[in-house]
């Protein structure tokens, strides 16, 4: 009697011991979530701006897009699916903005999230390739393009975090 108490207690111990690590483990994951950013552009009358994605990978992507002005404020946002070798684009017209200011200041940021399933790695960020563009309305010439650098993490600051579209 005394041995099988002993033995339980054991176990018990055991199990404490191997539990301790996985609760601490559970909370460092990262949440599948990173970002491609883009620092301030100026967008002027005449002028659109584009945020593209191209999925090199071979899962399926849900990506969201932001442009947000010098103030942090939201300008426009829209979330898709991305399939395995599809590109998309999302644009904002300087006419769109509701501010008569001849030229603004804004930033793209492109989120990513994936479902964390059990025993899955983070999404690969260099798979997922995204650029902001700037381009003439009359024309269709491209003023210039950036290509947009992941960021990885939950130390990132970034406001929204919603899991679908933001409405201004």
């Amino acid at each position: 009697m005394k041995s099988r108490s002993l033995f339980v207690k054991l176990i018990a111990t055991c199990l404490v011991l191997v539990a301790i690590p996985v609760f601490v483990a559970a909370q460092s994951m990262e949440d599948g979530t990173f970002f491609r950013l883009s620092s301030l552009v100026g967008l002027s009358r005449g002028e659109s701006a584009s945020l593209n994605v191209t999925n090199s990978s071979l899962e399926v992507k849900e990506i969201h897009f932001y442009f947000i002005d010098a103030d942090g404020r939201l300008l426009k946002s829209s979330s898709a699916r991305v399939l395995p070798g599809q590109s998309l684009s999302f644009m904002l017209s300087h006419s769109e903005l509701r501010d008569p200011a001849g030229r603004i200041q804004l930033r793209g940021a492109v989120r990513f999230t994936d479902p964390l399933e059990p025993d899955t790695d983070p999404p690969n960020p260099d798979l997922v390739m995204s650029s902001l563009e700037i381009y003439d309305e009359a024309t269709g010439k491209t003023s210039f393009g950036l290509l947009l650098p992941a960021v990885r993490g939950a130390r990132v600051y970034f406001p929204f975090a919603d899991a679908g579209v933001v409405k201004p």
